[in-house]
């Protein structure tokens, strides 16, 4: 077997162990002890610590979580990797209680692999909109659309940790923009009743 078969099934079996059981034990067999994470969340110790905290929070606030590989490519030392994931958010996330909203995410992975063991990765995500929140926008859920919501409250590329935050409050957000538009409403209503007056 090549050294890139050799590596693409190390990569096949490190997703399975850890992010497909929620095997914690499963980074220190298949990550080196200096490990480095880019980007590596702000809020997470470095190395093979921050990997297996972030995912036990991924796994306690998804408990269903789903990950897809996708695609898999390998040459020489390095291998990239397509995913897919999706859950349900049944678990405190960063402290948002459970709301039962549907998280899907994608992304591109690249590992360096030496003497048997991931060394570095580098990771891309795109978290999508959830289902509901989808369908909200387009179904007609309210007066409220996706543009509604600022682009700077969205942010063009934030943390992934608020973009999931973002991701699963979206209701909250939809509220706070009819509200808003109701209280316009009632201050236009008694403007025009002032200057009838």
């Amino acid at each position: 077997m090549s050294v890139e078969e050799k590596n693409k099934a190390l990569v096949r079996e490190f997703l399975e162990e850890a992010w497909g059981k929620g095997n914690i034990a499963a980074v220190d067999e298949f990550m080196a002890a200096d490990y480095v994470e880019h980007p590596r969340p702000s809020t997470l110790p470095p190395g093979t610590e921050g990997l297996k905290q972030l995912i036990a929070a991924y796994r306690t606030a998804f408990p269903d979580l789903k990950m897809i590989l996708d695609d898999i490519f390998a040459e020489g030392d390095r291998v990239a990797f397509r995913w897919s994931v999706n859950g349900t958010h049944l678990g405190d996330w960063l402290g948002i209680p459970p709301t039962g909203n549907h998280v899907t995410a994608t992304g591109i992975t690249l590992f360096r692999i030496a003497f048997g063991k991931v060394v570095e990765s580098w990771t891309s995500i795109d978290v999508s909109p959830a289902e509901e929140e989808l369908q909200w926008l387009t179904q007609g859920g309210g007066k409220a659309r996706s543009s509604d919501i600022s682009l700077s409250e969205r942010g063009t590329s934030p943390p992934i940790w608020d973009v999931l935050s973002r991701n699963l409050t979206w209701r909250l957000r939809v509220a706070e923009v009819q509200e808003r538009e109701r209280i316009e409403q009632e201050l236009q209503v008694a403007h025009q009743i002032q200057q009838a007056l």
